[in-house]
Protein backbone atom coordinates (compact mmCIF):
# COMPACT_ATOMS: atom_id res chain seq x y z
CA UNK A 1 0.00 0.00 0.00
CA UNK A 2 1.22 3.43 -1.11
CA UNK A 3 0.84 6.50 1.00
CA UNK A 4 0.41 10.11 -1.14
CA UNK A 5 1.62 13.25 0.03
CA UNK A 6 -1.18 15.11 -0.19
CA UNK A 7 0.02 18.64 0.26
CA UNK A 8 2.22 20.60 -2.70
CA UNK A 9 5.23 21.42 -0.69
CA UNK A 10 8.59 22.40 -1.44
CA UNK A 11 10.00 19.19 0.43
CA UNK A 12 13.19 17.98 0.12
CA UNK A 13 13.40 13.74 1.57
CA UNK A 14 16.54 12.01 1.72
CA UNK A 15 16.47 8.09 1.58
CA UNK A 16 19.36 6.56 3.41
CA UNK A 17 20.61 3.28 3.37
CA UNK A 18 22.41 -0.19 1.03
CA UNK A 19 19.84 -2.12 -0.04
CA UNK A 20 22.11 -5.31 0.13
CA UNK A 21 23.11 -4.51 4.16
CA UNK A 22 19.65 -6.03 5.47
CA UNK A 23 17.93 -3.71 7.83
CA UNK A 24 20.58 -1.02 6.27
CA UNK A 25 17.54 -1.19 3.55
CA UNK A 26 15.00 0.81 5.89
CA UNK A 27 15.71 4.37 4.45
CA UNK A 28 15.06 3.55 0.84
CA UNK A 29 12.22 0.67 1.21
CA UNK A 30 10.10 3.57 3.50
CA UNK A 31 10.73 6.10 0.76
CA UNK A 32 9.11 3.38 -1.38
CA UNK A 33 5.80 3.17 0.02
CA UNK A 34 5.14 6.72 -0.45
CA UNK A 35 3.62 8.16 -3.54
CA UNK A 36 5.76 11.57 -3.36
CA UNK A 37 3.58 14.20 -4.99
CA UNK A 38 4.37 17.69 -7.03
CA UNK A 39 6.79 19.83 -4.94
CA UNK A 40 8.58 17.14 -3.31
CA UNK A 41 12.18 15.98 -4.52
CA UNK A 42 13.29 12.70 -3.54
CA UNK A 43 17.23 11.45 -3.23
CA UNK A 44 17.43 7.89 -2.51
CA UNK A 45 21.46 7.39 -2.00
CA UNK A 46 23.75 5.03 0.39
CA UNK A 47 24.49 8.08 2.33
CA UNK A 48 24.65 11.92 2.86
CA UNK A 49 27.58 13.39 0.67
CA UNK A 50 29.25 16.87 0.27
CA UNK A 51 27.70 17.75 -3.04
CA UNK A 52 24.23 16.91 -1.62
CA UNK A 53 24.21 20.15 0.48
CA UNK A 54 23.39 21.83 -3.09
CA UNK A 55 19.98 20.27 -3.09
CA UNK A 56 19.08 22.50 0.09
CA UNK A 57 18.88 25.56 -1.85
CA UNK A 58 15.74 27.34 -1.74
CA UNK A 59 13.76 24.65 -0.23
CA UNK A 60 10.98 25.29 2.94
CA UNK A 61 11.71 21.71 4.79
CA UNK A 62 14.17 18.96 4.30
CA UNK A 63 13.68 15.01 5.81
CA UNK A 64 16.49 12.77 6.01
CA UNK A 65 14.93 9.32 6.73
CA UNK A 66 17.78 6.14 7.62
CA UNK A 67 17.98 3.24 9.45
CA UNK A 68 18.93 3.94 13.02
CA UNK A 69 20.91 1.72 15.87
CA UNK A 70 21.13 2.73 19.71
CA UNK A 71 16.97 4.14 19.38
CA UNK A 72 13.76 2.10 20.87
CA UNK A 73 11.70 0.74 18.48
CA UNK A 74 10.01 1.48 16.31
CA UNK A 75 11.90 4.74 15.40
CA UNK A 76 12.86 8.18 16.28
CA UNK A 77 11.81 11.42 14.76
CA UNK A 78 13.89 14.68 15.87
CA UNK A 79 14.62 18.06 14.26
CA UNK A 80 18.78 19.10 13.26
CA UNK A 81 20.72 22.45 13.49
CA UNK A 82 24.01 22.94 11.53
CA UNK A 83 26.49 22.02 13.82
CA UNK A 84 29.91 23.78 13.16
CA UNK A 85 31.49 21.34 15.63
CA UNK A 86 30.99 18.50 13.28
CA UNK A 87 33.98 17.93 10.39
CA UNK A 88 33.17 17.37 7.14
CA UNK A 89 34.90 14.98 4.44
CA UNK A 90 34.39 13.49 1.09
CA UNK A 91 32.52 10.05 3.14
CA UNK A 92 29.12 10.59 4.87
CA UNK A 93 27.80 13.19 6.44
CA UNK A 94 25.17 13.60 9.65
CA UNK A 95 22.56 15.86 8.54
CA UNK A 96 23.61 18.62 10.78
CA UNK A 97 27.26 18.57 8.91
CA UNK A 98 25.53 18.62 5.63
CA UNK A 99 23.40 21.72 6.48
CA UNK A 100 26.72 23.50 8.12
CA UNK A 101 28.21 22.75 4.49
CA UNK A 102 25.85 24.21 3.03
CA UNK A 103 25.89 27.34 5.00
CA UNK A 104 29.36 27.56 4.74
CA UNK A 105 28.85 27.66 0.74
CA UNK A 106 26.58 30.68 1.51
CA UNK A 107 22.97 28.14 1.24
CA UNK A 108 20.45 29.39 3.81
CA UNK A 109 19.28 25.49 4.82
CA UNK A 110 15.79 24.81 5.58
CA UNK A 111 14.58 23.32 9.04
CA UNK A 112 15.65 19.84 8.57
CA UNK A 113 14.37 16.54 10.56
CA UNK A 114 15.80 12.97 11.04
CA UNK A 115 13.29 9.73 10.82
CA UNK A 116 15.73 7.22 12.13
CA UNK A 117 13.87 3.78 11.92
CA UNK A 118 15.51 1.43 14.57
CA UNK A 119 17.06 -1.87 12.76
CA UNK A 120 18.62 -4.71 14.22
CA UNK A 121 21.01 -6.69 11.83
CA UNK A 122 23.18 -4.80 9.12
CA UNK A 123 24.71 -8.10 7.31
CA UNK A 124 25.82 -7.77 3.89
CA UNK A 125 23.52 -10.00 1.22
CA UNK A 126 20.70 -10.61 4.22
CA UNK A 127 16.97 -8.90 3.72
CA UNK A 128 14.97 -7.06 6.52
CA UNK A 129 14.58 -8.24 10.07
CA UNK A 130 11.05 -9.35 11.34
CA UNK A 131 11.63 -6.49 13.89
CA UNK A 132 12.97 -4.25 10.79
CA UNK A 133 9.90 -5.35 9.26
CA UNK A 134 7.10 -4.06 11.73
CA UNK A 135 9.10 -0.94 12.77
CA UNK A 136 8.79 0.07 8.74
CA UNK A 137 5.21 -0.59 8.83
CA UNK A 138 5.04 1.85 11.86
CA UNK A 139 7.36 4.40 10.58
CA UNK A 140 4.79 4.99 7.75
CA UNK A 141 1.58 4.88 9.45
CA UNK A 142 3.88 8.37 11.40
CA UNK A 143 4.75 9.54 7.51
CA UNK A 144 0.78 9.64 7.01
CA UNK A 145 0.46 11.96 10.11
CA UNK A 146 3.46 14.06 8.71
CA UNK A 147 2.09 14.25 5.37
CA UNK A 148 -0.70 15.57 6.41
CA UNK A 149 0.81 18.72 7.92
CA UNK A 150 4.06 18.87 6.02
CA UNK A 151 5.52 22.29 8.10
CA UNK A 152 8.28 22.82 10.06
CA UNK A 153 6.08 24.19 13.10
CA UNK A 154 3.72 21.42 12.91
CA UNK A 155 6.10 18.54 13.05
CA UNK A 156 8.22 20.10 15.98
CA UNK A 157 4.87 18.89 18.03
CA UNK A 158 5.27 15.09 16.41
CA UNK A 159 9.43 15.30 17.70
CA UNK A 160 10.72 13.70 20.17
CA UNK A 161 13.29 16.66 21.19
CA UNK A 162 13.03 20.35 20.83
CA UNK A 163 15.04 22.21 17.84
CA UNK A 164 18.52 22.49 19.38
CA UNK A 165 20.46 25.93 19.09
CA UNK A 166 19.99 27.47 16.22
CA UNK A 167 23.87 29.22 14.72
CA UNK A 168 23.54 32.57 13.35
CA UNK A 169 25.88 33.82 9.77
CA UNK A 170 25.40 37.58 9.86
CA UNK A 171 21.92 38.61 10.55
CA UNK A 172 20.49 35.80 8.61
CA UNK A 173 18.64 32.81 10.37
CA UNK A 174 19.30 29.36 8.71
CA UNK A 175 16.44 28.04 9.87
CA UNK A 176 14.11 31.50 9.94
CA UNK A 177 10.68 29.45 9.96
CA UNK A 178 12.13 27.22 13.56
CA UNK A 179 11.25 30.21 15.61
CA UNK A 180 7.72 29.43 15.40
CA UNK A 181 8.33 27.10 17.85
CA UNK A 182 8.50 29.50 20.79
CA UNK A 183 5.30 31.88 19.43
CA UNK A 184 2.34 32.63 21.43
CA UNK A 185 -0.05 30.90 18.85
CA UNK A 186 1.96 27.20 19.07
CA UNK A 187 2.58 26.97 22.61
CA UNK A 188 -0.66 27.70 23.54
CA UNK A 189 -1.87 24.97 20.70
CA UNK A 190 0.46 22.77 22.28
CA UNK A 191 -1.29 23.50 26.01
CA UNK A 192 -4.65 22.81 24.43
CA UNK A 193 -3.12 19.31 23.15
CA UNK A 194 -1.88 18.39 26.18
CA UNK A 195 -4.96 19.17 27.92
CA UNK A 196 -6.73 17.91 25.67
CA UNK A 197 -4.96 14.12 26.02
CA UNK A 198 -5.00 14.67 29.52
CA UNK A 199 -8.69 15.03 29.57
CA UNK A 200 -9.21 11.91 27.83
CA UNK A 201 -6.84 10.06 29.92
CA UNK A 202 -9.05 10.45 32.87
CA UNK A 203 -12.05 9.89 31.15
CA UNK A 204 -10.38 6.60 29.75
CA UNK A 205 -9.81 5.78 33.74
CA UNK A 206 -12.98 6.43 34.88
CA UNK A 207 -14.65 4.32 32.40
CA UNK A 208 -12.43 1.47 33.26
Amino acid sequence: MQTTLKHKKNLLVFALGNPARGDDALGPLLAKTIQWGYGVKLIVDYQLQLEHALELKNRELALCIDAATNIPAPFSFYPVAPDPALAHTTHALPPPALLQVAVNIGITPPPCFVLGVAGESFTLGEGLSEAAKDNLQQARRFLDKLQLRPYPNAWLQYSDAPLPPLPLTGTTDPYPNAWLQYSDALSASGKAEKANKTKKAKKAEAVG
